[in-house]
């Protein structure tokens, strides 16, 4: 569920589900009801100490008289369920980045075993994806501690260096056409015109993507392998394993990234793993919690129109 602290409306909602929950549960006790709540920043662009709240209102909604409405609509939806707002106490509209700072630390403060746990029920759930004679291709290889760190050392390092190994498999199509080639150039432009770096800024660019080798320092850094022996099908239910993997850990609150770039880099990896040589590696995943005040987080790349890619015949 989502929701930002400043929402009367999300408030209203959590009481409402609540209440829907509780006669759910009456009705069919069998059944368990998992909630993940995920907070998200409906007004990033206020100002970091916020603004003048009466200021903020004429301005959203155009006119004292709509104010009023409004007020009256949400202390009307608050009191059906139990709830009483005064806004007359609220002097100012927030910035709520702090405050999802502050949930998000809290929520990474769960045990090792219960991350452990998580993990192992978030695979669980990727393996339920349809896979081809029920092959099950791929495995996925949890880093962490020490060998988490002479890996992300390693792959830095290597980065830096700019030392190119032989990738275990292509992944751009060569020559790159230019309608993809734009795709590309659109995508990079989205991400590091979010996080405001420069087109010329060569060193800024280059240590946004050495953060790829060190899993954006998320809690939990995965390997994603292939054994050698399989063809162009494995790769196809690998991915939707990778997808079902990613929509659990949405489903948890928890946000995904999946890492291309280590494929660039394959023997860096299988020796820090201790991997045989028929392990292809296919990508790294970062899990963890999401941070909604990141610039980051705000990137946003469109998608091809319907028609480009879906034909009906007849």
């Amino acid at each position: 569920m989502y929701f930002d602290f400043i929402c009367p409306w999300c408030l209203i909602g959590r009481r409402q589900l609540q209440a829907a929950l509780a006669q759910f549960k009456a009705a069919q006790p069998q059944v368990e009801v998992n909630l993940a709540w995920q907070g998200v920043q409906l007004l990033p662009e206020l100002p970091f100490n916020g603004q003048p709240f009466a200021e903020f209102y004429r301005r959203r909604l155009g006119s004292e008289q709509a104010v009023q409405q409004r007020q009256a609509q949400v202390r009307l939806a608050a009191s059906a369920v139990g709830e009483q707002i005064d806004f007359s106490r609220i002097q100012r509209m927030p910035n709520t980045a702090d405050a999802h700072r502050l949930l998000l630390h809290a929520s990474e403060l769960g045990s090792e075993t219960q991350v452990e746990a998580l993990l192992e029920r978030l695979l669980a759930a990727a393996r339920l994806a349809p896979s081809g004679a029920n092959l099950q291709p791929g495995r996925f290889w949890a880093v962490e501690g020490a060998v988490r760190e002479r890996l992300s050392a390693a792959l830095c390092q290597a980065w830096r260096d700019q030392v190119p190994e032989a990738e275990d498999y292509g992944y751009f199509p060569r020559p790159m056409p230019l309608a993809l080639r734009k795709r590309q150039v659109a995508a990079a432009q989205a991400l590091y015109g979010a996080l405001g770096v420069a087109r010329g800024d060569g060193a800024g660019r280059a240590a946004q993507f050495e953060r790829n080798y060190r899993f954006f320092d998320a809690p939990v850094a995965l390997i994603v392998t292939i054994d050698r022996g399989f063809g162009a099908g494995g790769f196809m239910d690998l991915g939707m394993c990778l997808h079902g993997l990613m929509l659990a850990a949405q489903s948890q609150g928890l946000a995904s990234c999946a890492i291309g770039a280590l494929a660039s880099y394959p023997q860096i990896v299988r020796d820090a793993l201790d991997l045989p040589a028929s392990e292809v590696v296919v990508c790294g995943m970062a899990l963890g919690w999401e941070d909604a005040g990141a610039p980051v987080n705000r990137t946003r790349t469109e998608r091809e129109a319907l028609e480009r890619y879906f034909t009906v015949l007849r």
